[in-house]
């Protein structure tokens, strides 16, 4: 058992994402206790844990209680489609695994709960006692029928709760920091570093590159088909608008009837219209015999708009080739619309097309221009021993952050930097200059150190005391939480997916990511 702590304790401060992940399952266990075991009735669940089957009317009330907690933090930004991306349910499921995976361990360890335990908790509510602050049996029953429970059901569930609670301090009594941790700790917060740095660009590389007309010529003469105008349309059709058929309605004052009655009209107008329609006639043929003027568009692609409809053009786009549609409904009107023309894609010719494809093959060939300008650079910093002056050769104008903490990830002007921070700190005024090109967000960083704080000694000393209490707290909820990932890795552990609305795990094929960079060039 102590091994699984020593396993998830080392390390810790690497670790602390666990705590973020887990503290939703485990900010508060005062909730436990008014799940009760058991009471499965019928086929349904919506997990098994180590042959401990939960329930699914255990997950609805588990869900609920989550849901409130959210509602009562968020108020109205609260909403059924945020709890389905926060994947509450799956969450609530979470919660009640890990408390059967909890009660089972702590059974195993033979952490039982007293009946003097329990009166001793039933003590310490505020609810319980009367007007001297002392536990009174009769306000413990008014209340319990207040809340329509029992004695003995209250009492379970508080045993649940004291067991749980038994377990949790059992593994974190456990845990134990050193010296040493609080005082690289005290030093990773209170170390700092300032650095002059240079940032080499893609467009510094995109300036040194050079690209060659044949170089375009073939780049387009293999990509045809990503120069290509849009497949483009020509339109006829007819407009109904309800607004043209209030004058139309007679017998009505109430404006929404009105507008309901002309809606009416211009539909079935449109209706008749369609019916009209003689074997394969053209649009504007039927727009003559029915009295409609027809409007035509020009040449419009997929992504335009005809009287501001999107939704229109795409009906519209379903068409067959002089096929009149049926009545379409956008924007409010009426429509008949007929295809006209169909313009097929064409390649765009090479004149409109050789701007845009030199300054692509600039950027590519520039990211590695960027790389060597940068391998040259450092060289030249390092020949001269002094940034500043290796700077000016290259055009190249150098900056200079302010202190920043080597518990930081992050530096000013640059951001987050694990690396760059991590060596800034190795560096002295014997080595200021950085050993390597440091790759960060599309641009490379060749680095000096400025300026070197140490940590203040009679600060730890000060400090110490309330540094190992907020470490130790840290490190024990990272072990108690690492304690409940091997229990789960261990556990025999199935769960109805199906119920929750979530893809099997098991079923998905594990996305492929790309190789991370060799750190090596050649």
């Amino acid at each position: 058992m102590l091994s699984v702590i020593r396993k998830y304790s080392g390390s810790w401060i690497i670790k602390a994402m666990l705590i973020a992940v887990a503290i939703t399952f485990f900010s508060g266990w005062a909730l436990l206790g008014y799940f009760r075991r058991g009471g499965f009735k019928s086929g349904e669940y919506a997990a098994i844990v180590n042959g401990e089957r939960i329930p699914t009317d255990r997950l609805e009330k588990s869900y609920k209680n989550l849901e409130d907690r959210f509602r009562q933090r968020m108020g109205e930004q609260f909403s059924e489609e945020l709890a389905q991306r926060l994947h509450l349910k799956q969450q609530a499921l979470n919660f009640l695994i890990n408390r059967e995976l909890i009660l089972g361990e702590a059974d195993r360890l033979h952490l039982q709960v007293t009946d003097e335990e329990i009166r001793d908790s039933l003590a310490q509510f505020p609810a319980f006692r009367d007007a001297d602050g002392k536990f009174s049996p009769s306000r413990y029953q008014q209340v319990l029928r207040f809340q329509r429970m029992t004695a003995d059901e209250f009492e379970s569930n508080e045993k649940i709760a004291l067991q749980i609670s038994k377990f949790e301090h059992f593994i974190k009594d456990s845990v134990r920091i050193t010296d040493q941790e609080v005082y690289s700790d005290f030093v990773r917060q209170n170390e700092r570093a300032k650095i002059q740095y240079l940032k080499i660009g893609p467009e510094e590389g995109s300036r040194r590159a050079k690209v060659t007309r044949g170089e375009v010529e073939k780049y387009y003469q293999s990509h045809l088909q990503d120069f290509q105008t849009p497949p483009r349309r020509r339109v006829a059709y007819i407009s109904l608008d309800p607004a043209s058929f209030v004058n139309q309605v007679k017998g009505v004052s109430d404006p929404a009837q009105i507008e309901d009655k002309a809606n009416r009209l211009a539909f079935e107008a449109a209706q008749k219209l369609q019916k009209d329609i003689q074997g394969s006639e053209k649009l504007s043929s039927l727009a003559r015999r029915s009295n409609h003027p027809v409007k035509e568009t020009g040449l419009i692609s997929a992504g335009d708009q005809i009287e501001g409809s999107g939704e229109l053009t795409g009906r519209v786009f379903a068409l067959n080739p002089s096929e009149i549609s049926p009545v379409i409904s956008a924007g409010g009107k009426y429509f008949l619309a007929q295809v006209t023309e169909v313009s097929a894609p064409q390649a765009k010719p090479f004149s409109a097309v050789s701007a845009e494809i030199e300054g692509k093959l600039k950027m590519e060939k520039g990211k590695t221009e960027t790389l060597a300008l940068a391998t040259e650079a450092l060289a030249a910093v390092q020949g001269a021993k002094n940034l500043e002056r290796a700077a000016r050769r290259f055009n190249l104008r150098p900056k200079t952050t302010d202190f920043f903490p080597r518990g930081s990830n992050s530096i000013p002007d640059i951001g987050n930097a694990p690396e760059i921070v991590e060596s800034a700190f190795l560096l002295s005024k014997e080595k200021p200059i950085g050993e390597k090109v440091y790759p960060q967000d599309s641009n490379y960083y060749i680095i000096s150190l400025v300026e070197r704080q140490t940590a203040d000694r009679d600060k730890y000393l000060k400090d110490k005391d309330d540094i190992r209490d907020k470490l130790l707290g840290m490190k024990q909820d990272i072990a108690f939480q690492g304690y409940i990932m091997n229990l789960r890795e261990q556990a025999d552990l199935k769960i109805n997916f199906e119920l929750l609305g979530e893809p099997n795990p098991a079923d998905q094929q594990p996305a492929k990511l790309p190789a991370p960079p060799s750190g090596k060039e050649k």
